[in-house]
């Protein structure tokens, strides 16, 4: 008898009371709520990574534009919807030679009349005014994508624009693959000069109305030029950026904003092949021309804005809860830039090539 009841209580002993499972459980939810942040700064430190290794790609394809033509791309040849734009210049380095071979082959893209492969700041001639097939009024040829707009529909096609190129994308990052259009997106953008300094025809405050043909290149003090014309090809020479290659900057994230809030169906998305999808060139609205190029001031246009019309021209990213945004410059280098140095005077410094500001660089 005694035995049976050491044996019972031996029994009773093998299995868990409410209170240690309850405890179990407890120590696993805290070991859990301390392991995710560390997981999801791990997976952001990575993403961060990968997307300053894609900018010094691009820097790279950049100088080796510039070597084999003495100058930088042009931003983009004209203020026409759809034009090709820096990003396309650069296919062959990196490592896209197809996409470019396929691009120059299109009869609707003429090497000589506006492609401008080999640009010349005196270049004359009209420019291609659309890169989803000029030859093709159905827009489904090779080189765009076939749009049902019977049915409101896009169907992606295969053409250039549409193609997903992981040098312009950042891991991290949430805006969607592709416009309604279904051209591809990209999160690296030219840098197209510092507001504050720019002639008439940017306005800093209230609505920022771009106007038609104003400010030219010439007064647009940045790195890759928008000119906003049919009959030149302005580009940036080395020699151009007196300001110092480390200290001027190139290309820079962009991401979604409150503001901008893109779906599929968003037609300024950011696109690597130009700028102005589906829009006319010369109407004025901001986020039409920041779907190619960004602009860098203080007060303005400053890191990671997200409110107004003004948060559609500027760089940003999601990396550490939107705390800052890789930035390459023109000498090849890439730094993260926190936000508080986005609302600084180095800031709009930065964005110029030649304006002979004397600040201390946050690096």
């Amino acid at each position: 008898m005694g035995s049976n009841l050491l044996s019972m209580r031996r029994e009773r002993r093998r299995g868990f009371t409410l209170i240690e499972l309850l405890v179990v459980i407890a120590i696993i939810a805290i070991l859990i709520a301390l392991l995710v942040p560390a997981v999801q700064k791990v997976r952001d430190a990575a993403a961060r990574a990968q997307c300053q290794n894609n900018l010094k790609q691009i820097g790279l394809a950049l100088q080796g534009y510039h070597d084999a033509y003495k100058c930088f791309p042009v931003g983009e040849p004209n203020d026409d919807n759809n034009c090709w734009g820096w990003g396309t210049y650069i296919l062959p380095y990196i490592e896209q030679d197809a996409l470019y071979t396929a691009l120059i082959a299109d009869t609707g893209t003429s090497t000589t009349t506006g492609f401008c492969p080999i640009p010349n700041p005196s270049l004359g001639g009209s420019y291609p005014t659309v890169y989803q097939g000029a030859t093709n009024g159905n827009n489904d040829s090779m080189f765009g994508a076939r749009v049902n707009t019977a049915a409101g529909t896009a169907t992606f096609g295969k053409g250039v624009a549409t193609q997903l190129i992981p040098t312009f994308q950042c891991p991290g990052d949430t805006l969607p693959k592709f416009s309604g259009q279904g051209y591809a997106k990209t999160n690296y953008l030219g840098n197209n000069g510092s507001a504050g300094v720019l002639a008439a025809g940017y306005t800093l405050t209230g609505s920022y109305n771009i106007g038609c043909g104003t400010p030219t290149a010439a007064n647009q003090n940045g790195m890759l030029l928008f000119p906003r014309n049919n009959t030149n090809c302005p580009v940036v020479r080395m020699a151009d950026v007196t300001d110092g290659t480390s200290n001027t900057v190139f290309v820079a994230e962009v991401t979604q904003t409150t503001n901008f809030n893109p779906t599929v169906s968003a037609s300024n998305l950011p696109v690597w092949a130009g700028g102005n999808p589906n829009y006319a060139g010369c109407d004025g609205t901001p986020g039409h021309t920041g779907n190619y190029f960004r602009l860098m001031e203080a007060t303005v246009f400053y890191l990671n804005r997200q409110a107004g019309n003004e948060a559609d021209l500027t760089f940003g990213s999601q990396h550490g809860g939107r705390d800052g945004a890789n930035f390459l410059y023109v000498d090849g280098s890439v730094h993260y830039l926190v936000n508080d140095v986005g609302t600084s005077i180095v800031y709009g410094a930065m964005a110029s090539r030649n304006g002979a500001e004397s600040v201390t660089l946050p690096f």
